[in-house]
């Protein structure tokens, strides 16, 4: 998976989108004026996330395997993404 369109799907589609760099790059998804989960992301700017990286970003972004390839290569928007956040949020999940 390429560093870049993983960086940018996420950065485009999670809600609220709060950004924070520093030391790590932080982006906190926000709903209803709520921070709900923080997702970490790599400061590679090219060529591909390693494995181990990749799946730790699909866990703190709360995707199945399944999801996460769709939320990364554009398939998945953001808003149906707020709703699988909400949807978990409804289900005490998140």
């Amino acid at each position: 998976m390429k560093a870049l369109r993983l960086t940018k799907s996420v950065e485009e589609k999670v809600p609220g989108a709060e950004r924070r760099s520093g030391h790590e790059r932080n982006i906190w998804a926000v709903i209803d004026g709520k921070r709900v989960l923080r997702v970490t992301l790599p400061k590679v700017h090219s060529g591909e996330v390693p494995v181990g990286t990749a799946e730790s970003i699909r866990k703190q972004l709360h995707l199945d395997k399944e999801q996460f390839p769709r939320f990364a290569d554009c398939p998945m928007g953001g808003p149906e993404y707020e709703h699988h956040l909400r949807d978990l949020m409804a289900r005490n999940l998140l």
